[in-house]
């Protein structure tokens, strides 16, 4: 990210929040910006996340007037969430050492393209290194949820709903859900072109991920079709795509009180690099405590184990700094394989500081984050390797009038 799209970026939301935030104000609005992260400082999966939704999210707090406007924020939605999703597949090759790039727009075959990569080179990837060529088809839908993930704590925790957060919520679960669904027939077939450069990375995501995790040492070839699957490979299918619909339980429509504390509820699904993880959310928000556990389980062909997670968010620690903190422990298959019995035990703590100085006037904090983890797989974080990592961002405050 360079310093000039930092500077103005700054100066644009200093001068857009400042002339906005007068009178009386009883809602403040937070978005949240990265701009640096030790582990790929160029570019990475939660980077592109948080940068989109917060931009997703300011223009949906200051909708446009007028028809042209609208029809352009539209357009700008749809166009962001295929970006992102197609940017979750790029991270894995990235973090990989594999360069390529995302078609802006759309290739002959009318879908959007990570493109730049040979075929000798994924060959590579599958035979040193299968987990992160199986997390290259799930990348983009890895993405999804991380964005998900964000607007449920959003909708929990800070007194959102579905309309304040705009189109992005439904949209994104019903693409994903629909994703998964599709995939238990034949809905398209995508040829396959002799360029290697301009063909898609993976082809159908769910369609390759199925096969290559079941049939790893399979005659290579990008575009996976439906009538290669096995008849046990079509039925995980058909277990995926209902799976996929404990998705659709968010914070919104299951909530209730206990002593004075907001409860409530969230569920998500998502494809890993051995198999497949369930997720299940308890958000609690008491006076200024904003709290939210996770309990999950891993599972691979045969196996199921155990994690959970604890996050503490918006921690007042002096009148000009506030803290989260995040807590995980995991049961993972041993080096990732969908066959083993044997699971390995890790976990990760993530410490974020938001200073605020006090010349900003409460509108923009300071963001600096450490990460540390084991062995082991995290959604949104490029390595499934141990590693110590920073982070440093920005976060613009505005107020708005009841």
């Amino acid at each position: 990210m360079s310093k000039k799209f930092l500077i103005c970026t700054i100066c644009c939301f200093l001068k857009l929040t400042s002339s906005i935030s007068q009178g009386d104000s009883t809602t403040v609005k937070s978005y949240p910006f990265l701009f640096f992260d030790t582990y790929n400082k160029a570019y990475n999966m939660r980077l592109v996340n948080q940068n989109f939704l917060s931009i997703h999210n300011y223009l949906w707090d200051h909708k446009p007037e007028g028809t042209v406007p609208r029809l352009i924020f539209v357009f700008g939605h749809l166009f962001g969430m295929v970006y992102t999703h197609e940017a979750g597949h790029q991270n894995v090759l990235l973090s990989e050492g594999i360069g390529s790039y995302i078609t802006p727009t759309w290739n002959t075959s009318g879908l959007a393209i990570v493109g730049g990569v040979m075929d000798n080179t994924l060959i590579n990837l599958r035979d040193r290194n299968l987990p992160a060529y199986i997390r290259l088809h799930t990348g983009g839908l890895e993405a999804d949820y991380g964005i998900i993930r964000k607007i449920k704590v959003d909708i929990a925790l800070n007194n959102h709903n579905v309309i304040d957060l705009g189109p992005e919520y439904s949209t994104r679960i019903g693409a994903s859900i629909f994703y998964l669904s599709s995939s238990t027939f034949k809905l398209y077939s995508i040829p396959e072109s002799q360029d290697q450069l301009n063909n898609d990375i993976v082809g159908h995501d769910i369609w390759g991920y199925i096969k290559h995790i079941n049939r790893p040492d399979a005659p290579f070839h990008r575009y996976i079709q439906f009538e290669e699957l096995t008849a046990n490979e079509r039925a995980q299918l058909n277990r995926i795509a209902i799976s996929s619909l404990f998705n659709l339980l968010g914070p919104g429509k299951v909530k209730f009180s206990v002593g004075g504390s907001k409860i409530s509820l969230g569920g998500s699904y998502l494809l890993t690099p051995f198999g497949d993880m369930f997720e299940q959310s308890i958000f609690i928000k008491k006076n200024n405590l904003k709290l939210q556990t996770d309990f999950r389980m891993y599972q691979n062909k045969y196996y199921q184990s155990f994690g959970f997670g604890v996050s503490l968010f918006d921690k007042k620690i002096s009148n000009n700094l506030n803290i989260n903190l995040a807590a995980n422990y995991w049961s993972q298959p041993s080096e990732f394989s969908f066959l083993t019995k044997q699971f390995k035990s890790g976990g990760s703590i993530d410490v974020l500081g938001k200073w605020m100085p006090k010349f900003t006037e409460g509108k923009f904090s300071i963001d600096g984050a450490l990460h540390a983890k084991t062995k082991g797989f995290e959604p949104e974080e490029p390595f499934l390797s141990d590693g110590i990592y920073f982070r440093l961002g920005l976060t613009f405050y505005q107020k708005f009038k009841k």
